[in-house]
């Protein structure tokens, strides 16, 4: 009778540990990607995380995971999952703006934006990884680089007088972005223009001698590549998962990093003008 129950113990501690894993679901079958730039006919794999009730979507290549949605994941019945990927909500998460007065400026008002990532010195728009950032208003761009841009401006100036009642700061994507959304990229990626974040009815951006810090810490170009899935309902078994029309099957594999770790067992993904697998949808 001991044994019996240690063997029950044991057979429940090794399901849990069994349950536990990610796994790894695909559309495409055993093939992965070449080049950065992922063909248009090319469905993402996915990969669950039951620990943390959340999912990733990404493309798998030889030296790359190229990352396309970072998801929630609510049980809703049976094999019902909701999930969610809201980009510009992780993006702009935990944003911070500080207000100095420097008595240096005279009748002007500077605007400093901090990230993670760096600028290039160009001219306004500033260029940051071939994506650009701009300040509304007529503003003149007084330094650019390491992930800090500064603009000074006078509030008297048509586009920044007292009388405006927002601020704005621009963030747009790389025109082949834009144009790369296609198949799932065009029904699931944010378009260019939800990437303006605007600080409404503040009048420290139209106060003289004013300096003005905002900090972003968590914002990066990936989020012109990241899908917006609002609350979508997925089917998911141990062996297949459903979502947005498309049957993804339960890979060999349980991780993108195991996957990535045995390319050389996969197949690069055929181009458009050669036939598309059969098996793959």
């Amino acid at each position: 009778m001991k044994r019996i129950i240690i063997f029950i113990f044991a057979l429940i501690i090794m399901c849990l540990h069994i349950n536990s894993k990610s796994r790894l679901y695909t559309a495409v079958g055993d093939y992965y990607v070449e080049t950065y730039e992922s063909p248009i006919d090319y469905i993402p794999d996915i990969e669950i995380n039951p620990n943390e009730d959340s999912l990733c979507m990404a493309i798998v290549g030889p030296y790359f995971n190229q990352y396309k949605a970072y998801c929630s994941m609510k049980h809703i019945s049976d094999s019902f999952y909701m999930i969610n990927s809201n980009p510009k909500m992780s993006q702009f998460a935990d944003m911070k703006i500080n207000v100095y007065r420097d008595s240096t400026l005279d009748r002007r008002v500077r605007v400093t934006l901090m990230t993670k990532h760096s600028f290039s010195e160009h001219n306004s728009p500033v260029t940051m990884f071939d994506n650009t950032v701009h300040l509304g208003g007529h503003c003149d761009l007084v330094y650019a680089t390491n992930g800090i841009c500064v603009w000074e401006y006078y509030p008297e100036n048509e586009g920044c007088s007292n009388k405006t009642s927002y601020f704005n700061i621009d963030f747009s994507p790389k025109y082949w972005q834009v144009m790369n959304n296609q198949l799932l990229d065009k029904l699931m990626g944010m378009d260019y223009h939800d990437y303006r974040l605007s600080i409404k009815y503040d009048s420290s951006f139209y106060t003289h001698q004013n300096s003005i810090v905002i900090e972003l810490p968590n914002f990066s170009t990936e989020i012109f590549n990241l899908y917006y899935i609002p609350n979508e309902i997925i089917i998911l078994t141990d062996n297949k998962l459903v979502w947005n029309g498309i049957t993804y099957r339960r890979s060999r594999f349980n991780s993108f990093k195991e996957k990535q770790q045995n390319i050389d067992s996969l197949k690069p993904w055929p181009w458009m003008w050669r036939s598309r697998p059969n098996n793959c949808y």
